[in-house]
């Protein structure tokens, strides 16, 4: 099975390198977290998976996956006595005394682009930061500003770049957070003979946020739709389980929705510019970028450094 399993995960690893949508975003990874774990594709490399065996298969469950390193979330029509039970059931396995550890992750304050030069129907780009990690208090407010700059079809970004300025089809803010860093990027699909004025816009209304505050009506509005997606998604057991487990596992409290709620409903519009003046140091944003640019790299870094 083992052996079985290789193939199939090297062909998904080929998909993905040929897939520029998803390639960018792992590239854009490896530039922020450059030097630490956090910059390794989950996927792995093609050597690691050709090199393994059932033995460091077995090494690695037994080590790992134990009681200490596990939450189990159960959603749906079931008691908690019914949940043990059937936990008690079907996940009993040995403990362990080795512990989940990691390498603290620390931020370079220099910006940098990175360009994967490869023939493409369009330039598929990521610009962004270094953001908060799982439990920094500023989160909330920094999720109200991913929405406000391009977290929906009313937001900067998307007006500006995309129905002002037709520069691409797709245009979107995020936030990715983990245990000790986080980043905070925008996305965009353009057409190749425009992608420096794009850059450029990009760059532009990150830049514009620091002396065009988000007005109180922006804040509320990215508010209401945080919360409507949120109670959209609490539709399926699945994605409640989703929520309060990985909370479980990688914080130190588990919030509830209400609480979370109450915190997204108290972000302020000063705290929102504080967390715009913080995040927004063009000496800290970066790009990658997939396309034909191999001769771009100093046009790159003028536009993102600014």
């Amino acid at each position: 099975e083992i052996d079985k399993e290789k193939g199939v995960i090297i062909e998904e690893l080929n998909m993905y390198e040929d897939m520029p949508v998803y390639k960018v975003g792992w590239d854009f990874e490896q530039l922020m977290f450059k030097g630490n774990p956090m910059a390794l594709d989950q996927i792995g490399l093609p050597d690691v998976i050709n090199n393994m065996t059932t033995a460091k298969f077995k090494d690695y469950q037994q080590a790992l996956y134990t009681p200490e390193n596990t939450v189990i979330t159960v959603s749906g029509n079931i008691t908690p006595e019914e949940s043990e039970k059937l936990v008690e059931q079907y996940f009993t396995f040995p403990s362990t005394t080795k512990s989940r550890t990691g390498i603290p992750f620390e931020y370079s304050e220099i910006s940098a682009v990175n360009i994967r030069d490869k023939k493409t129907e369009q330039a598929h780009l990521i610009i962004g930061y270094p953001g908060y990690d799982r439990e920094n208090e500023k989160r909330y407010a920094e999720s109200i500003l991913s929405i406000v700059l391009g977290g929906n079809m009313s937001s900067r970004m998307f007006l500006k770049i995309r129905e002002e300025r037709g520069l691409c089809y797709s245009v979107s803010c995020s936030t990715d957070r983990y245990t000790d860093c986080g980043t905070f990027s925008t996305r965009a699909g353009v057409a190749l003979d425009r992608v420096e004025e794009a850059v450029e816009a990009i760059c532009a209304e990150y830049d514009r946020v620091l002396t065009e505050a988000p007005t109180d009506e922006e804040i509320q509005d990215a508010k209401n739709f945080l919360k409507g997606k949120i109670v959209m998604r609490m539709e399926d057991s699945e994605e409640i389980a989703s929520f309060l487990g990985s909370q479980a596992l990688l914080q130190d409290k588990a919030q509830t929705l209400d609480e979370y709620f109450a915190k997204i409903d108290g972000v302020t519009k000063e705290e929102v510019l504080e967390v715009a003046q913080e995040i927004f140091n063009n000496k800290k944003r970066s790009m990658t970028i997939i396309g034909p640019f191999g001769e771009k790299q100093e046009v790159f870094e003028k536009l993102v450094r600014g």
